[in-house]
């Protein structure tokens, strides 16, 4: 009786999952070269790349590739499954930042007529992203439009987790680097946690500008802001003598940058009713960050508040407790009440008013409140379309490639 491609791939599969590669191979090439055994089918297919190519090992990976191009595998042309078995070899160049191999593998799909679906480029648009590679990141995403694939939540959601991955790794890296005395000339002249914040803002900008319909997911944006409001304090620590004054001039800028980012894709917020929603924050420094950008277009503008006040609401006891005691620092210093909970408290009405009627009034971010008067322009430039009590989503995203245009040419890179 001769055995079925069921019983086949069942041998193959005990092999490869046991690590008997040698064994598994075997059983492929009697499949792939015998004429009394079934042909190798997608599943068959999809098992060698299943674990050649999580093995770890550069030479199992070689074999995945080349059975991948070996012209028998050809016949898998018109089977919609082929994508699957491409997904995991890609992503497995990707992660090695084999960007040759990659392009070798989508032209040998596309010469099979096999279709490039969303997920093959999110397979490969992950690990690029862990390993901040940007140019590389923005070449697929233009791919994607040519070949017909559109970008999904999915797409942003991957790229944004792993740049976080790889800022979080580079936070830990400076901090060991100042803590071994290499003090504020490592970050100033590296600036590397500021590398994966910009080629996020990138790729935001490049998704958005090939496929319109896309929007991005609010907590994302607030991730930024509050990754851009970390290193503003980290350089404001690290910049006590005017020699450092230009350069965290430079930081403030760029940071305006990536702020700016933000409004441009919908992000908006409305404190105009004295409760401000800062719920999706995942760092103080991003709630006062929003917080004095708010004071500042008080100070500027005839806003009637509340009998009692500013009303700040947050999500973890830790930031609330941080968050007011920056607030005790401000100048002329505002007064604080709290609330039962302890992820709220409010801002006495009589003290915002007090600072507002102070000429020399001074914030958390820096003695004049530069940062946060740039901010308020941008957070308040855009009138505000429909409301929601921790943010403000405008779905509609007009006008961004002409705006992402701009920030390149102010040196966002």
């Amino acid at each position: 009786h001769r055995p079925d491609s069921v019983v086949l791939n069942t041998l193959l599969e005990t092999f490869m999952k046991g690590a008997y590669f040698d064994g598994g191979l075997k059983v492929f090439k009697s499949m792939r070269d015998r004429k009394n055994t079934p042909d190798p089918d997608v599943h068959t297919y999809r098992i060698m790349m299943k674990y050649l190519c999580s093995s770890g090992d550069p030479k199992d990976l070689e074999t995945a590739k080349q059975i991948i191009l070996d012209r028998k595998a050809g016949r898998l042309t018109q089977d919609t499954m082929g994508t699957h078995v491409f997904s995991r070899i890609i992503a497995a160049y990707g992660y090695l930042d084999e960007h040759s191999h990659v392009q070798e593998l989508l032209q040998t799909m596309k010469d099979r007529e096999i279709r490039i679906s969303t997920s093959v480029f999110n397979s490969v648009i992950g690990p690029l992203c862990l390993r901040n590679n940007a140019d590389e990141v923005l070449r697929l995403l233009d791919g994607m439009k040519e070949d017909g694939a559109t970008a999904n939540k999915l797409t942003i959601t991957m790229a944004f987790e792993n740049l976080r991955k790889h800022y979080l790794e580079k936070c830990e890296e400076i901090e060991n680097e100042l803590y071994f005395g290499k003090k504020t000339e490592y970050f100033f002249d590296q600036l590397s946690t500021m590398k994966p914040i910009a080629t996020f803002v990138k790729v935001v900008d490049k998704s958005v500008e090939n496929f319109t319909d896309l929007q991005v997911p609010p907590h994302i944006l607030i991730w930024i802001l509050d990754a851009v409001a970390t290193e503003l304090k980290r350089g404001e620590k690290l910049s006590p003598s005017n020699a450092d004054a230009k350069k965290m001039d430079e930081v403030r800028q760029i940071a305006l940058l990536f702020y700016n980012a933000c409004i441009e894709h919908g992000l908006r917020f409305k404190p105009l009713d004295s409760r401000l929603g800062l719920k999706l924050f995942e760092t103080a420094e991003g709630v006062l960050l929003v917080l004095e950008s708010v004071l500042w277009e008080i100070k500027r503008n005839p806003i009637n508040l509340a009998n009692q006040g500013l009303w700040i609401f947050v999500s973890k006891e830790s930031i609330s407790h941080r968050v007011r005691m920056a607030i005790s620092k401000f100048r002329p210093p505002l007064v604080v009440r709290d609330s039962s909970d302890k992820l709220s408290f409010f801002i006495t009405r009589s003290s915002i008013l007090r600072w507002k009627r102070t000429q020399n009034c001074s914030g958390w971010f820096s003695k004049d409140s530069t940062t946060a008067a740039q901010l308020s322009d941008l957070i308040f430039s855009i009138p505000v379309v429909e409301e929601n009590e921790d943010n403000i989503l405008d779905g509609k995203q007009k006008r961004v490639a002409k705006r992402s245009s701009k920030r390149k040419q102010k040196g966002l890179s």
